[in-house]
């Protein structure tokens, strides 16, 4: 009667101290295989929460010698602790293999299927926009291609609101992958095309490792499950192996999610339907130096400092099916005009044919950082050079440049240039305003004479002879009337008669 119990507790002995065996043996694992540091601190919570659970179990289970303590009880001795880990380690390296890495992973299965070999975990992904003149014909060649070389179709989608356009998503072996680019690289005009390869060695082995440190603690929380007998025990085990159950399957969907990335290339094309008619492309450029634009194409954001030398580019191409003519280009954010611009290559006295560019170039110093918006307009014409009458077509292109402010000191040099140029400048604009007032000098020497001609005209004219004044009669002095002197008034000494 004692030896069922004695074998069912080695067994719990067994369950519980092969998990921990597992995760510290998969810790290492993953932190040789360079896993990130927020996956390890999630693994050592999972950790600390099973020695939480555990330490609950071991205080309500009960411990003695009797043969129902064996029973029902959930609590290890610690010498039999010590002699099961040995046979656990030997569990967990048949489970890991002698490696230390585990058996079966997403490496084995791609080395099978990547003609390279290279043990990795590779994600390949392909974006392709492409011109074409039928969307429908385009999308029917593709998928004929892809599909006579294994691939699959995926998902397409189509519309016809506005500019035709299809874009289809395939799914191709990674050994096919090039091929697969090959066979859609001559169904149009190419737009943009993106291809990248992701490493996700890593995150495979790391995924691998969390997912049977989850499954070991998963089988663990059952064991006590089974024989726990108090209901309070029973409710926190049930809820946290719900718990533990959840994210588990969260683990496996994004290893599936990771698998199937890998096991299968993704190839997305966008095929847009060329609309008849005329249409314009501009792309505006800069870059550093002044060379004549030898150097055209630039690039569309620049960083320079204060005082660069900059040449603008601006390409011109005829997108449609209509020659275009009296072709304009202007940016007023870095104040170019068309008289401002120069020819690299191309010829504007000629119509621009369809297909065909021409690239205008302008040279400025940066003073500021700016944002250009480039503007392009032509007129459509007929291959005689002569009106449609379809009215101009445009386009825009932005150009950004940011400019590094100056903020050291200037030297002796620069400030003598700087003295040496604004006297220049002084000289040039006295040299202007002589030059400008000069040919008016005769306008106040002609004012002058025609003044002084008019003096003299008018002093040598007779003047007339003028009468002199009437003098009045003195007032004649009465008997007995004496002026007084210093006074107008007589002094009257006597009587007046």
């Amino acid at each position: 009667m004692r030896h069922k119990p004695i074998r069912r507790h080695e067994q719990r002995r067994w369950r519980r101290v092969l998990p921990l065996a597992a995760a510290l043996a998969l810790t290492a694992t993953a932190c040789g295989a360079g896993g990130d540091d927020s996956d390890a601190a999630a693994t050592d919570a999972f950790g600390a929460e099973e020695s939480a659970v555990e330490a609950t179990v071991v205080e309500s289970a009960p411990v003695g010698g009797s043969d129902d303590a064996g029973d029902g009880g959930f609590a290890l001795e610690a010498d039999e602790s010590i002699e099961s880990a040995g046979e656990s380690d030997t569990a967990v390296e048949g489970v890991l293999g002698t490696g230390g890495a585990p058996t079966g992973s997403l490496a084995d299965a791609t080395s099978q299927t990547d003609p390279a070999d290279t043990g990795r975990d590779i994600i390949r992904t392909a974006e392709i926009q492409a011109d074409v003149e039928s969307v429908a014909e385009a999308s029917s060649l593709a998928i004929t291609r892809i599909e006579g070389l294994g691939g699959l179709l995926f998902g397409q989608e189509t519309t016809t609101d506005g500019t035709p356009r299809s874009t289809l998503v395939f799914k191709v072996q990674p050994a096919d992958f090039s091929e697969a680019l090959e066979r859609l690289s001559d169904l149009g005009f190419l737009r943009d095309q993106r291809i990248s390869a992701d490493d996700v060695t890593d995150r495979v082995v790391d995924l691998e490792s969390r997912i049977i440190t989850a499954e070991a603690s998963v089988e663990r929380l059952r064991g006590f499950l089974e024989n726990a007998t108090d209901l309070a025990d029973i409710a926190s085990l049930e809820g946290q192996l719900l718990e533990r159950e959840t994210s588990l399957e969260l683990l496996r969907g994004q290893l599936r999610t990771v698998q199937n990335q890998v096991d299968l290339a993704t190839i997305t094309v966008t095929f847009v339907e060329i609309v008849p008619g005329p249409a314009l492309e501009l792309v505006a450029t800069a870059y550093a130096g002044h060379d004549d634009g030898s150097t055209c194409d630039g690039d569309e954001r620049l960083d320079v400092d204060e005082g660069t030398a900059l040449t603008l580019c601006f390409r011109i191409t005829n997108s449609g099916d209509t020659f275009l003519n009296e072709i304009e280009v202007r940016d007023d954010r870095f104040d170019l005009e068309m008289d401002d611009l120069l020819l690299h290559s191309g010829d504007l006295d000629e119509p621009l044919a369809p297909g065909e560019s021409i690239v205008l170039y302008g040279e400025i110093v940066a003073e500021e950082s700016a944002s250009g918006r480039a503007q392009a307009n032509a007129t459509p014409v007929d291959d005689d050079g002569a009106d449609l009458r379809l009215g101009n077509v445009g386009a825009r292109s932005e150009l950004f440049v940011d400019v590094d402010p100056d903020t050291s000191v200037p030297s002796f040099g620069e400030g003598f240039g700087a003295g040496w140029g604004a006297l220049v400048t002084f000289i040039q604009v006295i040299v202007l305003a002589v030059g400008t007032l000069l040919p008016w000098m005769w306008v106040p020497v002609g004012l002058w004479f025609l003044i002084r001609w008019n003096r003299k005209r008018l002093a040598s004219r007779p003047q007339p002879v003028m009468p002199p004044p009437p003098v009045a009669p003195a007032a004649p002095v009465h008997p007995g009337e004496q002026a007084d002197e210093g006074t107008d008034e007589p002094n009257v000494t006597g009587d007046t008669i």
